[in-house]
């Protein structure tokens, strides 16, 4: 029985191909937590920032896993917001190999009348954790600057869209 090497190359190729795709690809659980926001205050920063991290590790052949947004009063603290901490194990539990935290603080509120209107964010910051072993990998922290509502809404959320896939691009080298 005579293997013709047309299909042994084309074996190896494809073996090859499909197992070193899986090499390089990291198992990433990724989490939004939002600062200083009430939790009846409606906003789309959170999906959008979430839709931006997560497309990029989608396209770079990642795996990635998303907690449910979180809204926290305050995070004065610079590490790990212990509120996380119960998707964090959870993420260690599924397997995965990187932990993103994506921390949205909002400017705090000082219009009095109206403490439900939408509130512009301050910084955004961009935490990137090995899990195995645990140790703290990057960070990327960006500040916003109050700026002229003269474009629309659909333009300020591509522009916000864009400023978080740039952002996430950041993490990769360090996966």
């Amino acid at each position: 029985m005579a293997v013709s090497v047309k299909k042994v190359v084309a074996f190896f190729a494809s073996f090859v191909l499909f197992t070193v795709s899986d090499v390089f690809s990291a198992n990433i659980a990724f989490m939004v937590v939002e600062t200083n926001i009430l939790d009846d205050v409606k906003n789309n920063h959170a999906d959008v920032w979430e839709s931006g991290v997560m497309d990029v590790f989608f396209i770079e052949g990642h795996v990635v896993s998303n907690a449910s947004a979180m809204r926290i009063q305050e995070n004065d603290r610079e590490d790990f917001p212990p509120e996380a901490l119960g998707d964090f194990q959870q993420a260690i539990q599924n397997g995965a190999d990187y932990f993103v935290l994506a921390t949205l603080n909002y400017k705090k509120n000082t219009d009095e009348t109206n403490k439900k209107s939408p509130q512009g964010l301050a910084t955004v910051s961009l935490k990137l954790f090995k899990i195995s072993p645990y140790r703290f990998v990057y960070e990327n922290k960006l500040a916003f600057e109050k700026k002229e509502r003269s474009s629309s809404e659909k333009t300020q959320g591509e522009d916000e869209l864009r400023m978080a896939k740039d952002a996430a691009k950041t993490l990769l080298p360090y996966l």
